[in-house]
Parts: C-alpha cells; sequence; structure tokens
C-alpha cells in the first residue's frame, strides 16, 4: 500500500498547478512525468526512452518504431497504418525532428 504524505512547504494550490504542468519530451512528445520545475533544474528535454546509454538522442527510425508499436498500438489500440501515420504527425511537430517531413 502507498502512503501518501503531504507536503508542507508547497501549497495544495501549487501542488495542483504543477502536476498539470507536466512536460512532453521533445523527441517522442509523450509526458515524462517530469513538471516544468523538475525540467528547468535539469539540461535534459529528452525522456531516457529516447536516449542511448551515453545520452545522446536515438534515431527518428527508433523513435518512431517505440511511438508506433508502445504507443499507438499498445496503449491508444490502433492498426499499424494508423499508428504510422499518428506517429509521423507527431514526430514532425516536435523540435528533435524539425528537419523530417511527415
Amino acid at each position: 500500500m502507498v502512503k501518501r504524505v503531504r507536503l508542507t512547504h508547497v501549497s495544495e494550490e501549487e501542488a495542483k498547478k504543477e502536476l498539470k504542468d507536466v512536460v512532453g519530451c521533445l523527441s517522442c512528445g509523450l509526458p515524462t512525468r517530469r513538471t516544468q520545475r523538475e525540467v528547468a533544474s535539469e539540461v535534459v528535454d529528452i525522456c531516457p526512452h529516447c536516449q542511448t546509454s551515453d545520452g545522446h538522442i536515438k534515431s527518428y527510425e527508433e523513435v518512431f518504431e517505440r511511438l508506433v508499436t508502445q504507443h499507438y498500438m499498445k496503449h491508444e489500440r490502433m492498426s499499424r497504418p494508423e499508428a504510422e501515420e499518428a506517429a509521423r504527425l507527431k514526430l514532425a511537430e516536435l523540435p528533435a525532428w524539425n528537419d523530417k517531413k511527415p
């Protein structure tokens, strides 16, 4: 069972606002489960799934395939063609892939 702890140094309103501020990965666009405050204190804007073991961004093809299979097909229950189209459109919006066309 998870024990809930109330933070006394952050008001309930501030905590709710911060939860709304969850930001997305600049490579895949999925929520990183990090708040803007956490991201602002770090240099990294890419989620761990989009990074190689040495901290570099994975290739477009690797990110695309994970987005298609793990997000759109598995979680959104899309067919492969629908998932590929959705992934192409999503990646085209993201800063990491400005040079790629959908």
